[in-house]
């Protein structure tokens, strides 16, 4: 059993502090498809910009397909091994999570869920740019379906989720794998 945990959910909810504490919990190598976009945006000499990360995104979406895109990020993150066991952050379309499905049957889906204002106000924090901005970046086009994959998530994560009981139901599913 090579488990694969998938963490989804829209910008600033949550998704790489979850990512971290359960990469601490397991020890499992962790990938992230925007730190992907970022290298190769940096290799090309593009702006590192959210806006900008998230246009490259969908540019490279619309150009290989879903399919396509996983195939492009495997192929951009040489040093990872994605044959065995892997924390996979920042997945944003149920296409690309039914191919690592399709590849890795032993995946388990992390959905993490924040209301607007949450995302807004961490991003004007974290990213120190206007309200106006931080908006203009939650209502891109590339946040407007990642919501769908909450239903085939096993588990919700939300701001107010107790961390250690993600961590016992992730135990719990893996074990389910080993069997």
């Amino acid at each position: 059993m090579i488990p694969k945990i998938c963490i989804a959910g829209k910008i600033a909810c949550g998704k790489s502090t979850v990512s971290e504490v359960i990469v601490r919990h397991f020890g499992f190598p962790r990938v992230s498809f925007g730190d992907i976009l970022r290298k190769y945006s940096r290799t090309q000499g593009l702006p590192q910009t959210r806006e900008a990360l998230q246009n490259l995104g969908q540019k490279i979406l619309d150009q290989y397909g879903y399919d396509g895109f996983l195939k492009w990020a495997m192929d951009n993150s040489p040093d990872t091994n994605w044959n065995g066991p892997l924390i996979i952050d920042g997945l944003r379309h149920i296409a690309v999570y039914e191919h690592i499905v399709e590849l890795f049957p032993e995946t388990i889906l992390v959905y993490c869920k924040c209301d607007m204002q949450t995302q807004i106000s961490r991003i004007v924090s974290r990213d120190k740019i206007t309200k106006e901005e931080a908006i203009k970046i939650v209502s891109h086009s590339t946040e407007r379906y990642i919501q769908e994959l909450e239903s085939y998530a096993h588990i919700v994560y939300r701001t107010d989720s107790d961390m250690q009981n993600i961590i016992g139901q992730l135990d719990k599913l893996i074990q389910n794998f080993c069997r």
